[in-house]
């Protein structure tokens, strides 16, 4: 027990040193994966997931953090294809209603890659999204 709890407050410690872009991100990954606004109804008001993103993408366009990078072009690749697999589709209607989610994991990828900007983050987020989903 006291392992865990000296591994817990390392965690925190580490947590404390990072920057707000990082908050930003942990904060999306709470609000899509652990969902309390699902549990507790009085947050279901404002949509937390979406705000999240638009406040990540003020904070990297205000602190001029927006880095192309070469995974960006995988991803563009990616979308394109997949943009080219809904225009050729026997059921093209069926699959452009369903283009909306390619086009949202391209943002999130865009919005984590500049936010997230060095290893001790990356840990961090990982060991979030773990504890996130172990819950």
């Amino acid at each position: 027990m006291k392992l865990l709890l000296r591994d817990l407050g390392a965690f925190y410690q580490d947590c404390k040193k990072q920057d707000m872009g990082f908050y930003i991100a942990a904060l999306y990954l709470v609000f899509s994966y652990l969902r309390p606004q699902e549990i507790f109804h009085e947050f279901g008001i404002v949509p937390w997931t979406q705000l999240t993103i638009i406040s990540g993408i003020v904070y990297i366009l205000i602190n001029s953090r927006l880095k192309f990078q070469s995974i960006h072009i995988s991803g563009i690749i990616f979308f394109s294809v997949i943009l080219a697999s809904s225009l050729n589709s026997h059921f093209r209607e069926l699959s452009m209603s369903k283009l909306s989610a390619s086009y949202i994991w391209l943002i999130e990828m865009f919005f984590f890659t500049n936010l997230i900007r060095n290893g001790e983050q990356f840990r961090l987020t990982i060991i979030l999204f773990f504890l996130i989903l172990f819950l």
